[in-house]
């Protein structure tokens, strides 16, 4: 267990009456939680070493989409490469959508594509925003659906 699962998981739940605790989407489970704090902590090195406190936590501060981008940049030199090469993703079928009439939500942002907007075809037979599931598909090569490899 890494040191900063250790120490989190190690402490007693405090419920805060300010309410102005870091604010991570409410489904996100403790893991995935601490899964981004771990890779911050790596990012950046062991927070004592920059005379932060254990109380970082605490911080008056609510996540939102610009922190969760910066995050996903941090780690992007932060794990090995398992995902699909560039030539396995070109090689899967796009089209684009010509009719306002396409009801599949993208499982990844939960919009419904619209007219003039790329969608990829995974094997399985989902489908998703091309923008949307190619970086996906640059750290994994299974659908975020069903799990079904793309190779």
């Amino acid at each position: 267990m890494s040191p900063l699962r250790s120490r989190i998981t190690s402490r007693a739940p405090t419920i805060s009456s300010r309410g102005r605790r870091p604010q991570f989407p409410l489904d996100m489970d403790l893991d995935m939680r601490l899964d981004i704090l771990e890779g911050l902590e790596d990012a950046v090195g062991d927070f004592s070493d920059m005379g932060v406190a254990d109380d970082i936590f605490h911080a008056r501060h609510e996540f939102n989409e610009d922190d969760y981008e910066m995050l996903l940049a941090l780690d992007e030199g932060n794990h090995q490469h398992t995902g699909a090469s560039a030539n396995q993703i070109n090689s899967l079928p796009q089209s684009t959508i010509q009719t306002g009439n396409f009801t599949e939500d993208c499982a990844i942002c939960l919009e419904t594509p619209v007219k003039g907007e790329t969608i990829r075809h995974l094997p399985c037979l989902h489908k998703f925003h091309k923008d949307c599931i190619d970086p996906w598909l640059r750290r994994k090569t299974s659908c975020p659906v069903c799990k079904s490899s793309i190779t």
